[in-house]
């Protein structure tokens, strides 16, 4: 049953563009010229026979509930900042065990525009179709765990790099979204009012607790998260370059196949990886100064997998959050639970990607005094 749903979601999934309104979808067919590989037809099916219905309840959603959320105030919001394959998955799950804190969920990030209205009936008939395992790794999926918000501003906004991950062959120019650097203006703004858009929704939908988010992307635009939410608060958590490398290249090979209309050229993908973290990483450089003194923390992936508890208790301390002992004996429970995960194993990196590393990622290895 597992292999029969992988490969439903594969040939049929909606990927990153699940919840898109008709009005957008179009526009990001018309922005690729309509090139489309016949290997995904299945997926570009899907979208564009749920995309009208999409729309069609979005205009629903927001005559029943918008007056209510956009009057809901946003509690400064935790932003869980770390580039891909850092451990912040884990982190953001861990987090969501504290119920003094909201998330937002597969499905909320999958369908945005309409969750408040759909997810009742809508999120069980899509669970029966759901892997039961992500594409690349052994992390459990379900519509109901935690996940990055990121999905959801892409789909709200269309101004998100993950729109590179659908349409590869267009993945320099939806790059620019990745820090938004010399983006103009009114795509700053429009981006900015779809996060609040979003926040709000969910805000209301988790009762007035504050959010913990999670997405990759947020570490390159700290400048543009404290001009939207002044008083967010951000935890951003590291790894050895070395691992996150070959773990890299396999999730953008795995998810751009589950995700992508397009077909990837494989000879691109080890130069877009260290691209991608090199300006990712130049730009969190350059901004996490800005954040107000108190309002940041930053830990390694070695220290949670070796001494989780400890590691989080301090977390907690130095963000002035809520007393870690109230969820201290529901994350023991959890990582207990966990004690028989398997991770990847990839083989070592030749001399020249090390090399190269090296040098395009030097920052990282300075700051965090990894060994070379």
């Amino acid at each position: 049953m597992f292999d029969f749903r992988m490969k439903l979601a594969e040939r049929v999934g909606p990927g990153a563009l699940a919840g898109v309104t008709i009005g957008d979808w179009l526009k990001l067919l018309v922005q690729n010229r309509f090139r489309l590989h016949p290997l995904f037809w299945g997926r570009v099916a899907f979208i564009s026979l749920s995309c009208p219905f999409t729309s069609l309840v979005r205009h629903l959603e927001r005559g029943l509930y918008a007056r209510q959320y956009r009057v809901m105030p946003i509690p400064p919001p935790l932003f869980l900042l770390g580039g891909w394959r850092c451990g912040t998955t884990h982190l953001h799950n861990l987090f969501a065990l504290d119920e003094r804190f909201g998330y937002s969920n597969l499905f909320q990030t999958m369908y945005p525009h309409t969750f408040l209205t759909s997810e009742w009936w809508w999120l069980p008939l899509l669970a029966a179709m759901t892997p039961r395992k992500r594409w690349q790794d052994n992390v459990a999926l379900s519509l109901r765990e935690p996940a990055q918000d990121e999905m959801a501003l892409c789909i709200m906004t269309l101004r998100s790099s993950m729109l590179g991950w659908v349409f590869p062959h267009r993945f320099e120019e939806y790059e620019r979204f990745l820090t938004f650097e010399g983006v103009p203006e009114r795509d700053l703004e429009l981006w900015k009012a779809g996060f609040r858009e979003f926040l709000h929704k969910l805000t209301f939908k988790n009762q007035g607790r504050p959010s913990v988010l999670k997405s990759p992307y947020h570490t390159a635009r700290i400048r543009l998260i404290l001009q939207t939410f002044p008083e967010a608060k951000f935890l951003h958590i590291h790894r050895h370059p070395y691992e996150i490398f070959p773990s890299l290249c396999h999730t953008m090979r795995k998810v751009i196949a589950a995700w992508g209309v397009q077909r990837l050229d494989e000879s691109t993908l080890e130069n877009r990886a260290i691209e991608t973290y090199r300006r990712l990483y130049a730009a969190y450089f350059d901004q996490v100064r800005e954040i107000p003194p108190g309002r940041f923390h930053d830990i390694s992936y070695e220290q949670l997998s070796q001494k989780p508890l400890e590691t989080l208790e301090e977390a907690y301390a130095a963000l002035g959050l809520p007393d870690f002992r109230v969820v201290k004996p529901r994350i023991e429970q959890y990582l207990a639970e966990l004690s028989s995960y398997e991770r990847n194993k990839y083989p070592d990196l030749s001399p020249e990607i090390k090399a190269r590393l090296r040098l395009e990622w030097k920052p990282m290895f300075e700051t965090w005094g990894y060994e070379p």
